[in-house]
């Protein structure tokens, strides 16, 4: 617990995750993507957001990290059971919501990269986490449109986000979501809907080589790009495509499932670990890691 000043030779960089005990291996492969895809001088700090329940021996396996990188520090922040009344349906996990609350967790920090569990990252993060946010609360990508079909309304997709957390405290965002959970509406997109119609004006956009999805096509994403008011150069999603930052593996076909749209991308950076054993689809038998 030495307290150290910053180095001025190093690009600090933090970055939020929110995962519970299924996407653990998610999260580790996540973590050794951004490890190893970063530039020498660049330092990751990771605050890993976790319910009470959140077991010892993931946190063990987490740390497991230190035998082999440098340059990074991790920290396991519990968080109260604040978000229970939180509207869940099919796949989602009430740590989506989590999110909401780095303002309040992290008092320390100006700026923070959320990151969900299941992308990697194939270059320095330093660009995207020193963005300007001309005075929005949060950057994301434009994944998509309103359902109402009007031109120029366009949603964000919540896996990938950098949040200016001055603003999200001065706004006090987190006080503004739990309202709106208290009152138990059904939130169709979860905790994107909450983001999209609520903080739709205090939302920025980021390139598109920032958030690669693993499914659709080159003229599916133009269509929602017509859509959402063209908001990108549709030949830029050829560059994107070829040349991500990062990649979120969106849906239920997550790589551990999947033989399909860059899942090799996923296994060479498991196989950087080195508790890794083989490929396999079952969880248990992917690591050797025993506390």
């Amino acid at each position: 617990n030495i307290i150290k000043l910053p180095d001025p030779q190093l690009n600090y960089i933090s970055i939020a995750m929110c995962p519970n005990d299924y996407y653990v291996p998610f999260t580790y492969v996540s973590m050794i993507s951004i490890l190893s895809s970063k530039e020498e001088f660049t330092f990751i700090s990771f605050y890993l957001v976790i319910s009470e329940e959140f077991k010892k021996n993931n946190i063990d396996f987490l740390s497991s990290l230190y035998e082999q990188f440098d340059y990074f520090n991790i920290t396991f922040v519990k968080i109260d059971n604040r978000y229970k009344d939180a509207f869940l349906s099919r796949r989602m996990t009430v740590q989506t919501y989590y999110r909401f609350s780095l303002g309040e967790l992290f008092p320390f920090l100006n700026r923070i990269l959320y990151l969900d569990s299941d992308i990697i990252v194939y270059k320095d993060l330093n660009k995207l986490y020193n963005l300007n946010f001309n005075g929005k609360i949060v950057l994301g990508q434009v994944t998509g449109y309103n359902r109402s079909k009007k031109t120029g309304i366009f949603h964000i997709n919540n896996g990938i986000l950098l949040f200016n957390l001055n603003l999200l405290r001065k706004m006090k965002i987190e006080e503004r979501v739990l309202q709106i959970i208290k009152r138990k509406q059904k939130l169709r997109y979860h905790d994107q809907t909450l983001m999209n119609n609520y903080f739709k004006e205090n939302i920025g956009i980021f390139p598109l080589e920032y958030h690669v999805r693993n499914w659709g096509t080159i003229n599916e994403m133009k269509k929602w790009n017509k859509l959402a008011g063209n908001i990108y150069d549709n030949d830029y999603f050829y560059f994107a495509q070829k040349y991500p930052s990062i990649r979120h593996f969106l849906g239920k076909e997550k790589p551990i499932k999947s033989e399909k749209n860059h899942i090799e991308d996923w296994w060479f950076f498991a196989r950087k670990s080195k508790y890794y054993v083989k490929k396999s689809s079952y969880f248990e038998k992917i690591f050797s890691y025993k506390k």
